[in-house]
């Protein structure tokens, strides 16, 4: 059997090398690299607006505000008022291909809720937290545990999470969604998970 497959091949005038592509060329290991990092195998261009697997990728340049504490995440701060679907909507909307996702902020520990209250003082600001699936069951809006959300005020129909300063208090709270707050947001390389809104 085997030695009819070669006759039929070499009666074929076909030729395979182990290790070449289909034009005869050596197969390159930097085109198995590629592929299996996003790429083509031809060029550093991504398959399918994916970023190579290894590299870190930036936050969109609008996203210049710094917090020392959380070095890992960059803010865009937002004085201008929308409702909370639409905050979020802008956030996720600043990421593009080659950059980080962004998010409506979540913050992580008590130093990130005064930071943030600090970047718009004065008004409520949308936080990235809500109880909309689960009344009373407040999530994120990325994979992450909100620090401390233990929001006063909630009422069905009060379901998405702001931040401001009660009483000389920085205290959270949930309101009605569709009325207009600023907000910060925030790229800390966690994507929006919208099973969680």
């Amino acid at each position: 059997m085997g030695g009819r497959l070669v006759a039929l091949v070499l009666a074929c005038g076909c030729s395979f090398r182990h290790g070449a592509n289909a034009d005869g060329a050596p197969a390159r290991d930097d085109a198995v690299t590629a592929q299996k990092d996003g790429r083509t195998p031809d060029s550093a261009e991504p398959l399918d607006g994916m970023p190579p697997a290894d590299s870190a990728l930036p936050c969109p340049s609008s996203y210049t505000v710094s917090d020392s504490g959380h070095p890992s995440s960059l803010y865009r701060v937002v004085t201008a008022s929308a409702e909370w679907a639409q905050a979020e909507s802008n956030c996720e909307a600043d990421a593009h291909a080659g950059t980080a996702p962004a998010h409506l902020i979540v913050p992580d520990d008590q130093a990130e809720l005064t930071f943030a209250e600090n970047q718009i003082s004065g008004s409520n600001e949308w936080v990235g937290v809500s109880d909309q699936v689960t009344e009373a069951t407040f999530l994120a809006v990325t994979d992450q545990t909100a620090f401390d959300f233990t929001p006063t005020g909630n009422n069905p129909g009060l379901d998405c999470g702001e931040l401001g300063l009660f009483n000389s208090t920085i205290t959270t709270q949930v309101t009605n969604c569709q009325q207009g707050n600023p907000y910060l947001c925030e790229c800390d390389g966690r994507a929006a998970d919208s099973s969680h809104f």
